[in-house]
C-alpha cells in the first residue's frame, strides 16, 4: 500500500456535534450536582469538559468528572433515568443530545469531506475512531457510514471492553481493524484525550484539528502538528513514500 490508512474522530472532527455535546453535558452535569451536594463547584465548560468528557466514552467522562467534585454513585442498571448511577447519568445525557441534535439539525464540516474525496481519489483507506456510542448514527444520517472501511465506536468498543481514550488501546484497536500497524496510520483528533490515546499507541502521524484555537494545548498533549482546517493539510502527510 502506498498510502498511511487514516483515522478520523467524529465530533470536531467531522462532524459540528462537539457543540451538541457539550450543551448536553453542561446540562446534566449541573442537574447532577444539584442532586448530590449543591455547594460543590459548579460545571465549568472551559475546564471541565475538555479535562473529563471531551473524546471519552459518557461512562468515563462521567467517572472523571464526578470524581473532580467528590460525588460517588453506583452504576446502576441499563434502564435507568435519573441522576444517581452512573448509567442513569449517561442515559439522561444521551437524551438531551438527541433532542438538540433532532432540534438544531445535524452539521458536517466541508473541509473534512474535501479530504476524504482526495484520499478516496488516492486510493487511501479511511477508518472512524469515535467514542460516541452514536457515531454511526450521526454517519448514516450524514450518509457518510459507507466511505469507512471500518467504525470503531462506543458501542462496538462497550462491546469488547476495549479501553476509553486517552488509553492508548483505543486506537491500538482501531488500527488492528483496519489491518494495519500503528506506524502505518495518520489520525485526526480535536480532543486531548483522542490525541493521547493515539500518540501512545504509536501512531505515525497525529494531526491535531484545532478548530477552536487550541493548537497549543493538542501540541502539548503529543499532536505532530496542528491545522485550523483541515483544508490547510499537504496530502504529502498521507505518502509513505515521502515519509
Amino acid at each position: 500500500m502506498n498510502f498511511f490508512s487514516v483515522l478520523f474522530d467524529l465530533d470536531g472532527v467531522i462532524s459540528d456535534t462537539a457543540t451538541i455535546h457539550s450543551k448536553a453535558w453542561k446540562t446534566v452535569l449541573e442537574r447532577t450536582i444539584k442532586t448530590h451536594n449543591k455547594s460543590q463547584m459548579p460545571f465549568i465548560m472551559t475546564k471541565d469538559y475538555p479535562k473529563h468528557l471531551d473524546g471519552k466514552t459518557r461512562y468515563a467522562g462521567i467517572k472523571s468528572f464526578l470524581k473532580s467534585r467528590g460525588i460517588k454513585v453506583p452504576v446502576g442498571k441499563v434502564l435507568d433515568k435519573g441522576y444517581n448511577s452512573i448509567i442513569g447519568i449517561s442515559n439522561e445525557k444521551n437524551t438531551i443530545f438527541r433532542n438538540v441534535l433532532e432540534q438544531d439539525g445535524l452539521s458536517i464540516f466541508q473541509d473534512a469531506i474535501r479530504l476524504m474525496q482526495k484520499l478516496e481519489t488516492l486510493g487511501a483507506e479511511m477508518g472512524l475512531a469515535s467514542s460516541s456510542k452514536n457515531a454511526r448514527a450521526i454517519l448514516e444520517q450524514a450518509d457518510l457510514a459507507k466511505r469507512f472501511k471500518y467504525i470503531l465506536d462506543g458501542v462496538i468498543a462497550e462491546k469488547h471492553g476495549i479501553a476509553s481514550k486517552p488509553d492508548p488501546e483505543f486506537y491500538l484497536h482501531a488500527a488492528e481493524l483496519m489491518g494495519r500497524k500503528p506506524q502505518e496510520c495518520v489520525v485526526l483528533e480535536d480532543a486531548i484525550s483522542g490525541v493521547i490515546s493515539a500518540q501512545r499507541a504509536g501512531i505515525k502521524t497525529v494531526i491535531g484539528v484545532a478548530r477552536k484555537n487550541n493548537a497549543n494545548i493538542l501540541i502539548d498533549n503529543g499532536a505532530d502538528i496542528t491545522v485550523s482546517s483541515i483544508d490547510e493539510l499537504n496530502m504529502d502527510i498521507f505518502n509513505i513514500a515521502t515519509k
